[in-house]
């Protein structure tokens, strides 16, 4: 998409659409050794992605925290980091991936069809903001923890991604990934289909207050 078209399509400035893409341009390709869905693969096969993603990410987070540094935000796991990407992610997460509601980026997300590169590059963000989101509530609690938990085959696209946080005494499961797509996904469809005064989720608070809430 021209770079003009793109910027009306977002409601935003051309100098922050080429600020992105050229973070984006520079930014590390997600690469899992196994193409799709933890449910979808066989044990041995989900359980090496799992253990690429752990061993990852503190890499892909010094490539997360150089991105969010070029639009003046300081990536930590501190109330005070993770309010500065919250209000980052409502401004701008609208522009990160180009019709995240559609079948066809979802499955290439939760299928994890890399790689994600093109028009889906800003997918290896989300990404990394997923593991970044789960770090976040972690730290929050340490009760709480990473674990692979596998479902039964999807039927089409599993929404579900198979990366969980476990430990709550609710005994409830956190899927950060799923989350955190959602998040964009909706995030997207307000700023594109919604007037303002009726956006609920691109609050600049919103993905902090999602931390905060989850870690209890």
């Amino acid at each position: 998409m021209p770079l003009f078209s793109f910027a009306r399509k977002h409601k935003m400035p051309v100098e922050q659409i080429e600020k992105l893409h050229s973070a984006l341009d520079r930014y590390p390709l997600f690469d899992p050794p196994h193409q799709n869905n933890a449910s979808d693969l066989s044990k041995e096969a989900a359980e090496e992605n799992f253990r690429y993603v752990m061993d990852s990410r503190s890499t892909r987070r010094v490539s997360l925290a150089e991105f969010f540094a070029s639009f003046g935000v300081t990536l930590t796991l501190e109330d005070k980091g993770v309010e500065a990407v919250s209000a980052w992610i409502a401004e701008f997460g609208s522009a990160l991936v180009d019709s995240p509601q559609s079948d066809a980026a979802m499955r290439t997300f939760m299928h994890f069809a890399t790689p994600w590169i093109g028009e889906q590059r800003g997918l290896n963000v989300v990404f990394d903001l997923s593991t970044f989101f789960g770090d976040a509530v972690i730290a929050r609690n340490s009760r709480l923890r990473w674990k692979l938990l596998r479902g039964a085959p999807s039927d089409g696209i599993s929404v579900m991604s198979g990366l969980f946080i476990i430990g709550q005494k609710t005994g409830r499961f956190i899927d950060p990934v799923e989350m955190t797509y959602m998040r964009f996904m909706n995030i997207f469809n307000e700023h594109n289909y919604l007037p303002k005064s009726r956006w609920s989720i691109s609050r600049p608070q919103g993905f902090l207050q999602a931390v905060i809430g989850h870690s209890r």
